[in-house]
């Protein structure tokens, strides 16, 4: 299990503007990074082997940026030239000595044709650049289910047909009929801007005043009227509908979602990543479930990657522990906590949590329970939490105390390393006979193979009788 500390970025930036900035302080760059194996179909259409690499950079106060490690000029004022401005290529090529050819028009795309096609030209490095178009469509799209939304199909709506939109305008039939819009809408504003430019320039007394506007057009869902009719009944608009139907409608929506959107996800090509945040807020246990059904059918599906944020039990002990990222906050910092996330051996991974299930741990018990108590028998596991109580006047678990029965059981004490060795009070509730009994699992050469001691176990027995009470007491108290 991976222990990274994320301090530095659930820190918010508007919250970071508010603390006393550091003399020489820089600003903070957020990188994350991925390698991508592409189908066929993605090769082919991006023009590139069979993997490459993408990172998101974000820079605190300037936004993020989608770039990819490809071959790059040496030269950095020839990078990146579809995102300059008309003024600044014209100022490149005339540096460059380039120009255009007789048939060009005096417009953006042209110049950035011509710069191009020098670059082309020019000495290659390895870098990272910004990514083209093409290869940002080609990322899945994120569809986001917020929890409050349950009440509001709306926002459930536009979210779907929004997705939906996005995945239409991909098309390249419908790539070319958007950018020839945009094209001929720049030539409508051509004239426009000429008069601007001039008035600016006789009105201020400037020698030269540029205007150069980029024309896009991104289709979106705006408005939406919703309403539902009953057997026998008049339509109504969901708003009035009540909070329960609304609810209902939404699980509708949700589920209806996962086929409707991937339909258009064919050879490898694009993806899907839906995100749920809080997906069951202020639903009983029966629509919880509905709940964990739908998120394990989107998951199933091919092309689908499901995020979810939960505090849920029910759901984070829905799913196979090595599926779950816990956030947690210890002594004023925050981290992030995953089962093997930098460990490639999946046999490994999968041992961990099948022991955990074998021993009857939910995830939930594995995630937040302060100590973890190991007893060698049915007896022992019986009969703890009956004393527990009479000692101390409340059950076990809502001590934050794990009871488990090893039974003799190699896999128990693999086990319970793994816990150890990830922050998790471990302590082993023996007699006093078996840390010396070579017959015994857990005798004190085994404890030492898997990095325990003595000091570990709490013993119990004629001999060490009124020694164990002393320990034992003292132990529970201080994994309190």
């Amino acid at each position: 299990m991976d222990d990274s500390d994320i301090s530095d970025f659930a820190i918010g930036e508007p919250a970071r503007a508010a603390l006393p900035s550091e003399e020489g302080g820089e600003q903070r760059t957020v990188t994350v990074e991925g390698r991508f194996v592409l189908s066929p179909t993605e090769k082919a259409s991006l023009g590139v082997r069979d993997s490459l690499r993408l990172r998101r950079r974000h820079v605190e106060g300037e936004g993020s940026r989608l770039e990819w490690l490809t071959d790059a000029p040496r030269n950095p004022m020839l990078r990146d030239i579809p995102g300059r401005k008309l003024a600044e290529l014209r100022e490149l090529a005339s540096e460059l000595g380039v120009r255009l050819g007789k048939d060009q028009p005096n417009l953006k795309a042209s110049w950035v044709e011509a710069l191009e096609a020098h670059a082309a030209g020019t000495e290659m490095v390895a870098d990272w650049v910004g990514a083209p178009e093409a290869v940002a469509a080609a990322l899945p799209q994120l569809l986001y289910f917020k929890g409050d939304a349950a009440e509001s199909p709306e926002a459930v709506v536009r979210s779907i047909l929004t997705a939906k939109l996005r995945e239409y305008t991909l098309r390249e039939e419908t790539r070319q009929k958007i950018s020839d819009l945009e094209e001929e809408f720049s030539a409508l504003l051509k004239d426009d801007v000429v008069r601007l430019q001039k008035l600016v320039e006789e009105r201020c007394a400037l020698d030269a005043f540029t205007v150069d506007p980029g024309v896009q057009f991104r289709p979106a869902v705006h408005a939406l009227s919703l309403t539902a009719a009953a057997p026998g009944q008049r339509a109504v608009s969901l708003t009035a509908a009540g909070s329960g139907r609304s609810r209902r409608v939404s699980l509708a929506l949700w589920e209806a979602s996962q086929e409707l959107l991937s339909e258009h996800v064919e050879d490898g090509v694009g993806g899907l990543i839906i995100a749920y945040d809080e997906p069951d807020t202020h639903l009983d246990y029966d629509h919880q479930r509905r709940i964990m059904e739908m998120i394990k059918v989107s998951a199933s599906t091919a092309q689908s990657t499901v995020i979810v944020a939960t505090h849920s039990l029910n759901l984070i002990d829905g799913v196979d522990i090595q599926d779950i990222v816990h956030l947690s906050s210890r002594n004023g910092r925050a981290y992030v906590q995953s089962l093997g996330a930098e460990d490639d051996d999946e046999e490994t991974r999968r041992f961990m949590s099948n022991m955990a299930l074998s021993l009857g741990f939910r995830n939930s018990v594995l995630l937040h329970e302060r100590c973890f108590v190991g007893v060698e028998g049915p007896t022992e596991y019986a009969a703890l939490p009956i004393l527990f109580k009479r000692a101390f006047g409340y059950p076990i678990q809502s001590a934050g105390i794990a009871l488990w029965n090893c039974q003799g059981n190699d896999g128990a004490l693999s086990f319970a390393k793994f816990l150890k060795e990830h922050r998790r009070t471990v302590v082993f509730l023996v007699d006093a006979d078996t840390i010396r009994d070579k017959q015994k699992q857990f005798n004190i050469t085994h404890l030492n193979k898997q990095g325990f001691t003595e000091a570990d176990c709490l013993f119990l027995g004629v001999v060490f009788k009124c020694h164990a009470h002393i320990r034992s007491d003292a132990r529970v108290r201080a994994a309190l």
